[in-house]
């Protein structure tokens, strides 16, 4: 039997759980091997405490299950597709709930959102980059402002 702690705000709730508990499985015991000391429910609150916070996964409170032993559940869930998985069906869910398609038929990406590459090249030789300090800010440059309505306030470049 597990002993109780208090909650954190990550916590999965009951009604939450409720939701939750078909789209999780149960940890695996195998009989000549030591049964599981931790429910899926708690592992899945370790998950989402790490995921809030940010912490290292070493860094996880000791009142949690060990890190270790979450940190290899957490794989374990997203090489199966579990937490993928768990993520669509409640994406479906709440798109049904608010009258709309189960699907989305739209994305919107941007540059900030996806990266391109991860690898980077060598640097190239930029002139423009070659004055000193107030000499270089002086000519070439434009700046814009744009006021409130949308109107064009931009100042000239150089002198």
């Amino acid at each position: 039997m597990q002993k109780q702690r208090r909650r954190y705000p990550t916590d999965v709730s009951d009604k939450e759980w409720a939701i939750m508990r078909e789209l999780i499985p149960e940890r695996t015991w195998y009989p000549n091997l030591q049964e599981p000391s931790h429910t899926a429910r708690e592992m899945l609150n370790a998950i989402r405490y790490r995921t809030r916070t940010g912490v290292a996964w070493r860094s996880l409170p000791h009142d949690l299950p060990p890190w270790s032993t979450v940190f290899k559940t957490y794989q374990k869930w997203v090489r199966e597709g579990v937490l993928e998985a768990a993520h669509d069906a409640l994406r479906r869910r709440v798109r049904r709930a608010e009258g709309r398609s189960e699907e989305p038929t739209a994305a919107i990406l941007d540059s900030q959102s996806v990266k391109s590459t991860d690898v980077g090249g060598p640097c190239g030789f930029d002139a423009g980059k070659k004055g000193e300090g107030a000499k270089a800010t002086s000519g070439g440059r434009r700046t814009r402002n744009v006021d409130g309505c949308g109107g064009d306030r931009s100042l000239g470049a150089g002198p």
